[in-house]
């Protein structure tokens, strides 16, 4: 019977082993030659924490010494060791703590198995999902740049209208030899106006091609004039309640993340047919984090449509860029920016009328180190 339960131990998958309470290997099976290269014998005398990087040694051993104080089992510590040939393999180690007739611990028998396979298919997951938040960040940027040249290009049809008959015009007095300095004058002036217009209007797209990863110190007041300046919301009223906070963290980004959220409350009003359209935008700040509230008065006011709102996979009738849009910008508010974002339906009252709407409520810690 024994000797049925040794060769077991001896040929399982998986390395088995038993150290000193000072962690020195007493007993390791035949595994260990499949998972790390070296023979038992090379194995017996030596510790755990001699077949690592010299990081994940300190490291390693440092968890070990708080397990021996307290006595206890442990289970599943990922480590990573040196095999033989050099290259790393992940163990993810499980053991249980041997205590003598009297009651000390003399030692510790446990388990390691062979994770290296899994870690590498875990990061490349990351790897994927991180690629994956990349593409959509640039989508929500894309789909947020495409709204403005749209109204970019209706904006550039009165200026380059003034440019062409101006131009045009100075043409034909000259040809008729009856242009006068005067006219040539007013010629100029127009064009020169509707070409800082046009200018204006390519300036506002900075704040997409120019690096958003860097902290900078800004104003509150800023960024949500910015935001105004980016989006196209003519036929919308804009009611503003926004309170002086000074900043430290990505303020392209927080751009960003506001005018997605603007630009789908103007879908959402435009939508529902609504008459007056309204968007009221507040601040406060507490305890140094700063709220930032966003509604509007779409007439939007159920549970379900709350609940999907950031969510672009929960129903596939339900996808849209603008769905898109909004699940990156809670990824960025999340992951980037270190706070919280939500949306809830609100009712209010407006100049002795009543409204109902969505609400967004983005929070960020004043100082993102």
């Amino acid at each position: 019977m024994f000797s049925s339960y040794k060769e077991t131990i001896e040929y399982t998958s998986d390395f088995i082993w038993e150290v000193d309470k000072n962690g020195v290997y007493t007993y390791v099976n035949k595994v260990v030659e499949r998972t790390l290269g070296y023979l038992p014998s090379e194995m017996i005398g030596k510790t755990p924490f001699d077949f690592m990087p010299e990081k994940e040694k300190i490291r390693v051993e440092d968890i070990f010494k708080d397990i021996v104080v307290s006595e206890r089992d442990f289970d599943t510590l990922e480590n990573i060791n040196l095999h033989k040939d050099g290259h790393e393999v992940v163990l993810e180690t499980s053991g249980t703590a041997i205590f003598n007739e009297e009651g000390n611990l003399i030692g510790y028998r446990g388990i390691d198995r062979d994770i290296s396979d899994k870690k590498e298919l875990e990061m490349e997951l990351e790897q994927k999902n991180l690629l994956l938040k990349n593409l959509l960040v640039n989508q929500s940027k894309m789909a947020l740049i495409g709204e403005m040249l749209h109204e970019l290009s209706n904006e550039w049809k009165k200026p380059l209208s003034e440019i062409l008959v101006a131009s045009s015009g100075v043409q034909m007095q000259r040809e008729y030899n009856v242009l006068t300095n005067d006219t040539l004058d007013n010629a100029m002036t127009t064009i020169n106006n509707s070409v800082k217009k046009l200018t204006n209007g390519i300036q506002r797209f900075d704040v997409f091609f120019k690096d958003d990863s860097e902290k900078t110190i800004y104003e509150l007041t800023d960024v949500i004039k910015s935001t105004l300046d980016l989006m196209p919301i003519k036929e919308i009223t804009i009611n503003q309640k926004i309170h002086k906070s000074t900043l430290v963290g990505l303020e392209k980004k927080l751009i960003q993340v506001l005018a997605n959220i603007m630009l789908k409350l103007k879908s959402m009003m435009y939508n529902s047919g609504t008459v007056e359209k309204y968007l009221f935008i507040g601040t406060k700040e507490v305890d140094n984090v700063v709220y930032i509230t966003i509604k509007d008065n779409s007439g939007i006011n159920t549970s379900d449509f709350i609940n999907r709102i950031f969510n672009p996979s929960s129903d596939f009738k339900y996808i849209n860029d603008e769905n898109i849009c909004l699940h990156t910008c809670k990824e960025i508010v999340l992951s980037q920016l270190y706070g919280s974002i939500l949306a809830k339906n609100v009712s209010y009252d407006y100049e002795e009328k009543s409204y109902q709407g969505v609400e967004f409520v983005v929070s960020i810690p004043k100082i993102v180190v």
